[in-house]
């Protein structure tokens, strides 16, 4: 009797398989009719399938991505494979996921802008939920809403422009430079330069001063601290396991790396110790009875509107880790270039000599024109934030991309991830010329003959729409003061020490692998000065001639 009511193997496949079809024919019959109604409706038609060796997981694709990543060429070898053939979207199986990437301007607006609430922010890995603990960069709906609104006031015309912050903290990028034209790696003291006004504009703390609130953790330790995290957010292969990217990537996700979990405490325990020193700070100012109006500072402004010290450090921690990194990754590769390009060089340096010396106002630095094309050309040819994505939380289609000219609509599924290369985007010939491989910051610039480049959705150096990066002005404004400062200091000449080209360094962005090793030199009247003696520029600071710095040998923090 057992025997008998023991289901046989051939039974179970018949209920297996009637499961099967059961569950297809009610999906068919609900979701697949929605959609099928929904592609006709639209006029839909699909996007280009890219063809995998492996046509279920792609892991062939996964693995050559890997390697890639590990050649520091990922960007460039992805542009090349997904759009190699002359299409903008297409489609392809990645792991478990049916992903949808495109490189069209429309598309990317579609989804950051018009179609903005039919799309989230792609699932977020705990790693990163455990550093930022929220934030406007984590958030979404009505939290997200509250987050742009605190942030929002901060980056005021009359905020950014406050050129005086700047100052002091390019004097001790300037004092770290040898003026005898050894090898110094800027993208170094770049990222030291864009943590102090981080931090100053945040918390209204001058990190250089020796009674720092960050006392137990010094800024150089802060920024190794940093560094590691990004390196481990980025999955860059390091650590005990080397190159062994798959184990690496499991063990991390199976038991997250407590080395990481500790460097978290380290930055949550320094940026509240910068959020005590500050409200402290205001507490002061409050009862003090100067008449002199207060500097404005960033956490101030929070208080003024909540009281809760951890969402207080959530929000200053997103935005310090955009400002830090973000800048001096600009600030690199813009370098980086220069240092390659002695015509280029010699025209922007031409064009700052026209302040005589001087520190330019907020409406002298934004009518240098040429210094803004070569800061636009830096961020096409190297985008900091090359990818983004976002998924799908309703059915919504693409305006273009689908059938065989690629000009028709594209269905996106619930749930379904669309990524777009601005990478790609940014090299398209047909939008910049069959030089657009080439830094060439002339192509920004209007002449008698053609009008420059006015571009709309089709370059996206700080994407798009309600999210938009609020703080891109001060970017611009930093990068831009920082390199005129740096061109009235070191006027003479400035040379290479970097025989590689440029290569791929993923962390939270993207700026050069081998960072920015340069040798500076101030006018020839100024090379061979007397022991002691101190050069002086009109701007009305001084600049040591021999002096500590970060030369070659110290090696690139991988900032």
């Amino acid at each position: 009797m057992l025997l008998l009511a023991t289901p046989s193997l051939l039974q179970l496949t018949y209920c297996s398989a009637a499961c099967i079809a059961g569950y297809w024919l009610y999906w068919q019959s609900t979701t697949g009719r929605r959609h099928r109604q929904f592609v006709k409706k639209h006029g839909c038609r699909p996007a280009r399938k890219v063809k995998n060796r492996d046509p279920v997981l792609g892991l062939d694709a996964v693995f050559a991505m890997w390697r890639w990543s590990d050649q520091h060429i990922l960007f460039e070898k992805t542009s090349q494979k997904f759009f190699g053939s002359g299409a903008k979207t297409v489609e392809f199986a990645f792991l478990t996921a049916n992903v949808i990437l495109t490189c069209e301007g429309e598309n990317i607006k579609s989804v950051l802008s018009q179609n903005f609430r039919a799309f989230g922010i792609a699932n977020t890995p705990s790693e990163l939920e455990l550093l930022l603990r929220g934030g406007i960069f984590l958030n979404e709906g009505e939290a997200w809403h509250q987050s742009r609104e605190l942030i929002r006031p901060s980056f005021a015309r009359s905020q950014v422009a406050d050129l005086d912050m700047l100052e002091k903290h390019v004097n001790t990028l300037i004092d770290g430079i040898p003026r005898d034209g050894s090898t110094v790696d800027l993208s170094t003291l770049f990222s030291q330069l864009t943590l102090s006004t981080a931090i100053e504009f945040l918390f209204g703390e001058n990190s250089d001063e020796e009674d720092s609130a960050a006392d137990k953790v010094s800024n150089h330790a802060f920024t190794e601290v940093w560094d590691r995290v990004s390196r481990y957010l980025a999955n860059a292969g390091e650590g005990e396991h080397g190159k062994l990217w798959i184990y690496n990537y499991l063990l991390d996700r199976i038991r997250m790396n407590p080395q990481y979990r500790r460097d978290c405490s380290t930055i949550h325990h320094y940026v509240d110790k910068l959020v005590e020193k500050s409200l402290s700070s205001k507490q002061l100012e409050s009862l003090s009875t100067s008449t002199t109006k207060p500097r404005y500072v960033f956490v101030h402004e929070l208080v003024s509107q909540t009281t809760d010290k951890v969402r207080i450090r959530n929000e200053s921690l997103s935005v310090l880790f955009a400002a830090r990194d973000t800048t001096a990754g600009l600030l690199t590769n813009v370098w980086f270039e220069l240092s390659k390009r002695p015509d280029i060089w010699t025209r922007l340096r031409n064009e700052i000599d026209t302040l005589n010396g001087n520190k330019p106002n907020y409406e002298e630095l934004k009518n240098l024109k040429y210094l803004r094309a070569v800061l636009n050309e830096s961020q096409r040819l190297y985008p900091i934030i090359p990818a983004g994505g976002r998924k799908a939380k309703e059915d919504v289609a693409l305006p273009v991309g689908g059938g065989e000219d690629g000009r028709s609509p594209v269905f996106v599924r619930k749930g379904q991830f669309v990524l777009f290369g601005i990478h790609a985007m940014h090299r398209r010939k047909d939008l910049y010329g069959e030089d657009a491989d080439i830094f060439r910051p002339e192509r920004w610039l209007d002449t008698e003959e053609k009008r420059g480049l006015r571009m709309g959705w089709e370059y996206l150096p700080f994407s798009g729409g309600p999210r938009v990066c609020p703080g891109q002005n001060f970017a611009l404004t930093e990068a831009s003061y920082v390199t005129i400062r740096l061109i009235q200091s070191f006027p003479g000449r400035l040379e290479s020490r970097d025989p590689e080209p440029w290569r791929e360094l993923i962390t939270f962005i993207v700026s050069n692998l081998g960072g920015c090793k340069v040798g500076l030199f101030p006018r020839e009247s100024e090379a061979n000065p007397d022991k002691g003696e101190r050069a002086r520029l009109k701007g009305g600071f001084e600049l040591a001639i021999k002096m500590p710095s970060p030369i070659l040998g110290a090696g690139c923090n991988g900032s």
